[in-house]
């Protein structure tokens, strides 16, 4: 038996197990979702380009995500000279703990790891 695995089938399957158990689909990106995201490709000094296009961010959400993780201590300017960039970001130690705490967390709420 062959199985039909468009988009728009999945998307309705996905729609379909919510329902059935009492959730609310929802095909977004998470705050939390986001900021791990943003982090990850931060795991090596990365310019704000590189963060925003390894993220799938828009510039406003770049904008947006950057001021909240450097102002909470999760990501940092980095040290290291890009002669392209101006500066450089890189994920802190509180970043990390982060990332494992939402690695974590998603394999109870989801029940499949996350890198």
């Amino acid at each position: 038996m062959f199985y039909n695995l468009s988009l728009e089938n999945l998307n309705n399957t996905y729609i379909h197990i919510c329902t059935t158990l009492g959730e609310t689909p929802s095909l977004q990106r998470g705050r939390w979702d986001i900021m791990a995201s943003v982090l990850r490709v931060a795991r090596s000094p990365k310019s704000r380009t590189h963060i925003m296009y390894g993220a799938n961010l828009s510039f406003r959400q770049l904008e947006r995500y950057m001021e909240l993780l450097l102002d909470k201590g999760l990501l940092r300017v980095s040290e290291e000279i890009n002669s392209k960039a101006k500066q450089l970001y890189v994920i802190t130690d509180l970043g990390l703990s982060f990332l494992e705490t939402y690695r974590r967390l998603a394999v109870v709420d989801r029940g499949k790891p996350r890198s």
